[in-house]
């Protein structure tokens, strides 16, 4: 095996070329060339199609040491983890083994099994691969550790080993553990292997070890094996290794800090391959003396010179600190904006982002991307694609089957379910619009849905013998009130009609239906244990039945039915081995999140990936983007019964110090910037936050390497600090580091230093247009403004409600709110009144789902009968029947001319009855006055109108007919207006105003007056009025120019104008009863 020491990527390239170049035997032959990642594979292939005349590249085949490691030890090695994991299982939970005990009761004491027994088939596979002599001592019954010491409490390990030689396959496959491989080497040394090329070349491997060593100086011995490492730093020597030896003990040369503090593996290879040492000379140093590259100089001839100087527009090396990930992508943003547009030959396909978690970095690049409406940012039009992510990221039929598989964990909440419909496939299949999931959002919620599935799928969560606020309870009363109405009170068995369900609505319903019955029988199916093939079947019925995509989108169940017919056949050795739900879940999403998407390399884009994928990849500019403590290195963690972890070896794997090696790789591969945007201010307090350890490493190596003439070192030089916001003026002051291209931010900044306007009465709104009254207006308008102006401003000319439809949840009343005991007691004094029985109107509520349940429910039904009762019995016994006027009358309007008001209203006898289950509010008087005079204006007659409420009765003498008529149009004056401009009418301060004034008090007065309106104020005052009044202002506006219909002349402020409009003629028609 010929090895090589290459200082650059683009070395290794010419040397492959070089030992490539001549013909091979067979023309029509191809070579192997295995490569670290995609990326490099991307990128090499790209260089090949430029040796020579340029061209493209053919006749090379590419793979990762993994698949060459497989394809010359064979697919089906039982032993590898991903097969392994099965017989594990299967053998950890057979009783009978008393040796293997503790780990039985391990696993059947966790809700699934799979993780468990995955991390130990990988801890297996690691021992045979680093610990071939402990597997020898365990196969000759000695149960001892990696140092010959005594297992102890681990010692399960052992025979979990010797019974997986045993069983797994043929009993000639027993050893195949320790001699498979011995095995395997001799084959590879006996003849060249089939289908593997004549040349293969193994470019820059991740992480060396003895075993793959071994694996290609047999391979060598029948194919021409070039194994080409990337060392940068050649005069780096440390002393070969003739044998096993402890990481502790490993001597490493002293050198530069940054070598010495992030290269152990670099060091730990260049052990254990001596190889062939270069003979070329060091190049000569640049003369483009930046700061980068003395950094760069310096790591490679492993020395710390003097300091050099740091020319003042040297920005070859730009550490941004900022705050968190989502500030620091707009930190990129701004970055890459500035880089492209100072260099016009920077493309972005000469740009790579690397990051340490691409998953939690792809929103946020997503949206910091993107352009917003309006306010587009520059950087919206860039190419930027994101890279490392999984099949279980990218692919959203993955994402739903898990989302299923997981829905037992939960409740059946009725937004979870409500989510689902929402999922684009599951819309599709059952034809939910988007205009029809807002309105079975509004039926769920009617219904009384709040969770649960059926009431015995609730009683696994302690809830028996309520069937009431779950899926199925709710269905049944949607598809009963398709044809029946609620207020007849008809139930069928436990289930009351709902009210108010359109013609429209039929088909909706049918849907949803469906959609739940077939959710509830898939999830029938995931209550049972089953194989893995049976998981399998189950998770295509279920998915097959609820997703329908549209052409073009197949590939999704493609990859989807592809990923799980792999899982099936690795777990072909353990085919009858029963998986509860939880363990095929854990067992899918590991399948799926080990298996990588398309790649996105090479296509001339701005590339976003994980920090491995484009190692040792030459770039004009890298940034190294969230490179946090929090989240880089990856902490040295280690299970406690993972053997290796025993004093580690020169050559095992390790996560942190393959992280720092990362960094010092990424230094080299940098051709002319080295961006690093880092956390270093907490977003909460804006204090100072540690800096990753490698990072401060590197900020004290630039220190040391250069400074400015100011005698700053480098790293503070290269040092800038971001503020909290984007919009902070600074970033457009021109006088510092800081920049943005953002026009958003700049509109905000200037904002920001602008003088503060000058702030408005929280009242005035420039005033619409006014409503078109001769188009008409009916009487529940008239009344549902006068009840609260503001808010019906709100709705009927901008469309907005605060605050007035609160969304019911996904739980259960227990304890009702003040609203929720209103609304139950309207509809009770509604039907009792009605001639409903009180057992029937007690039955009705219960089966509604608004009541809570067992004894809570029946207090608070006691309580609520009781009260209507009583309303009940402050109605008069002789009332005559009630009989319904269909109102219309042509009413002239002050200012605005004739207007057509319409109505329907209902009198016993003379007399109009309003009985409110809550006491009698202003509001309700004010209902009450505004139905009396619409139907003496319209019918003459001697009318009035009672209005009883929890023990008080307000009686109400009709005026003249001519007189009503007046009133009306005064009242439809103030209703335009109040439609064009908010008016701070509200009932209960207006009404106290009138009051004040009738009695000769003055509203205004401060001891009296004033402290009674204020206590109006803070009782009636919600989000809508808030909007736009405050207290005391409000009551002290003067009326101006514009006078208000009806009120007294003597009146100055627009609040007593409008009590003297509305309420002064109401005070002034009250009669005793």
């Amino acid at each position: 095996m010929h090895v090589q020491h290459c200082r650059s990527a683009e070395e290794l390239v010419s040397r492959l070329t070089t030992a490539w170049s001549g013909p091979r035997a067979d023309p029509f032959a191809f070579d192997l060339a295995v490569v670290p990642g995609p990326g490099f594979q991307r990128w090499l292939s790209q260089q090949f199609s430029r040796v020579g005349d340029g061209g493209i590249c053919a006749g090379i085949e590419f793979a990762s040491v993994a698949a060459l490691e497989r394809r010359l030890g064979g697919a089906d090695d039982p032993w590898q983890p991903a097969r392994l994991v099965w017989q594990v299982q299967r053998i950890a939970l057979e009783p009978g083994a008393p040796a293997l005990e503790v780990l039985r009761r391990h696993l059947l004491a966790s809700r699934e099994t799979y993780t468990a027994c995955h991390r130990i088939a990988r801890h297996l596979a690691g021992y045979a691969r680093y610990r071939p002599r402990m597997l020898s001592a365990w196969a000759d019954g000695d149960d001892v550790g990696p140092n010959g010491e005594p297992l102890g409490e681990n010692a399960w390990q052992a025979h979990l080993w010797r019974r997986l030689v045993a069983e797994i396959d043929q009993p000639v496959i027993a050893t195949e553990a320790l001699s498979r491989r011995d095995g395997q080497l001799a084959g590879l040394r006996g003849g060249p292997v089939p289908g593997v090329p004549e040349r293969v070349a193994v470019l820059a491997p991740s992480q060396l070890d003895a075993q793959l060593l071994r694996l290609l100086d047999a391979l060598d011995a029948h194919h021409q094996v070039e194994l080409l490492l990337l060392r940068p730093t050649p005069t780096r020597r440390p002393a070969a290794l003739n044998g096993e030896l402890r990481r502790a003990d490993f001597t490493r040369p002293a050198g530069h800090r940054l070598n010495r503090a992030l290269g152990q593996l670099a060091d730990e290879a260049a052990a254990l391959v001596p190889g062939e040492e270069t003979t070329e000379p060091l190049p000569e140093p640049s003369s483009e003396r930046t700061l980068l590259r003395r950094l760069q100089s310096n790591l490679r001839s492993d020395t710390e010179p003097a300091p050099g100087v740091l020319a003042p527009s040297d920005d070859s090396i730009q550490v941004h600190l900022s705050h968190d990930l989502s500030r620091q992508v707009e930190v990129l943003r701004e970055v890459l904006t500035d880089l492209l547009a100072s260099d016009p030959s920077l493309e972005p396909r000469d740009i790579a982002v690397f990051t340490p978690d691409v998953d939690a970095v792809a929103p946020l690049i997503g949206a910091a991307f993107s352009a917003a409406s309006g306010q587009a940012h520059p950087a919206s039009r860039f190419r930027v694609q994101l890279a490392d992510r999984s099949m279980a990221q990218v692919n959203p039929m993955v994402t739903l089957l898990l989302r299923l598989l997981a829905l037992p964990d939960g409740r059946f909440e009725a937004s979870t379910l409500l989510e689902l419909c929402q999922d684009p496939a599951i819309a599709g299949r059952f034809g939910f619009t988007s205009e029809g999931r807002e309105r079975l959002v509004d039926l769920v919620a009617k219904a009384g849905v709040r969770w649960g599935l059926s009431a015995a799928q609730r009683s696994a969560f302690g809830l028996q013998g309520f069937p009431q606020n779950t899926w199925f309870a709710g269905l049944q009363r949607m598809l009963l009130g398709v044809a029946l109405p609620e207020t007849d009170l008809v139930s069928a068995g436990t289930v009351l009609p709902l009210d108010d369900v359109e013609s429209s609505d039929v088909v909706l319903i049918g849907a949803l239906t469906e959609f739940v019955g077939r959710l509830s029988r898939t999830l029938a199916e995931f209550t049972e244990p089953g194989t893995l093939s049976d998981w399998a079947m189950r998770c295509r019925r279920a998915v097959e039945s609820l997703v329908a995509l549209p052409s073009g989108q197949e590939w999704q169940l493609t990859d989807l039915w592809t990923g799980m017919a792999r899982l099936v056949e690795r777990g072909e050795g353990a085919a009858g081995t029963p998986l509860s739900r939880q363990a095929a879940q854990r067992a899918i999403a590991d399948e799926f999140s080990s298996t990588p998407a398309r790649g996105a390399f090479g296509n001339g884009s701005l590339i976003v990936c994980g920090p491995t994928s484009l190692r040792h990849v030459p770039h004009r500019v890298v940034v190294l983007l969230g490179w946090d403590a929090e989240r880089y290195p990856r902490p040295a963690r280690r299970h406690g019964d993972d053997l290796l972890g025993d004093e580690p070896r020169v050559g095992d794997p390790t996560g942190a110090l393959l992280d720092r090696q990362l960094l010092l790789d990424a230094v080299h591969a940098t051709r002319e910037r080295l961006i690093v945007i880092a956390q270093g201010r907490s977003v909460a307090t804006n204090e100072a936050v540690p800096l990753a350890a490698p990072i401060a490493e590197l900020l004290d190596a630039l220190e040391a390497t250069a400074v400015s003439d100011a005698g700053v070192g480098g790293g503070t030089t290269a040092t800038v600090q971001h503020p909290l916001q984007p919009f902070d003026p600074r970033y457009f002051s021109g006088s510092s580091k800081l920049f943005s291209a953002d026009p958003l931010a700049f509109r905000a900044a200037r904002a920001s230093l602008a003088e503060p306007a000058q702030r408005r009465p929280r009242y005035f709104l420039e005033p619409l247009a006014p409503p078109d009254l001769s188009q008409g207006v009916t009487l529940d308008q008239l009344t549902d403004f006068f009840k609260h102006p503001a808010r019906t401003l709100l709705k009927v000319r901008a469309g907005l409600t605060l605050g007035t439809s609160a969304d019911a949840g996904d739980e259960m009343p227990i304890e009702l709110d003040h609203l929720q005991r209103w609304q139950i007691g309207r509809r009770v004094l509604d039907r009792l009144r009605a001639g409903h029985e009180e057992d029937a109107v007690r039955r009705a509520e219960w089966l509604r789902g608004d009541v809570p349940p067992f004894e809570l429910g029946k207090e608070v039904m006691t309580g609520v009968l009781a009260e209507a009762g009583r309303a009940r019995r402050q109605i008069p016994a002789d009332l005559p029947e009630q009989r319904l006027y269909d109102l219309e009358l042509s009413v002239p309007v002050p200012g605005i001319g004739p207007a057509n008001l319409v109505g329907r209203v209902g009198a016993f006898g003379h007399e109009l009855l309003q009985v409110e289950f809550s006491g009698l509010a202003p509001r309700h008087r004010l209902e009450a006055w505004l139905r009396l005079l619409t139907l003496a204006a319209a019918v003459p007659g001697d009318w009035r109108a009672r209005v009883v409420g929890k023990g008080k009765v307000a009686c109400l003498a009709a005026p003249p007919q001519a007189t009503a008529v007046e009133l009306l149009g005064n009242l439809l004056a103030i209703y335009s207006r109040g439609l064009s401009e908010p008016l701070p009418a509200l009932p209960r301060l207006g009404m106290e105003w009138a009051g004040l004034r009738e009695s000769r008090r003055d509203p205004l007065d401060p001891k009296v007056g004033m402290n009674r309106l204020r206590d109006r104020w803070k009782w009636e005052a919600d989000a809508a009025w808030k909007l736009f009044f405050s207290f005391p202002e409000l009551v002290s506006t003067q009326i101006g120019d514009t006078a208000v219909p009806g009120a007294d002349p003597g009146e100055k402020f627009v609040v007593g104008a409008l009590a003297s409009a509305i309420w002064t003629p109401l005070l002034a028609a009250e009669v005793t009863s």
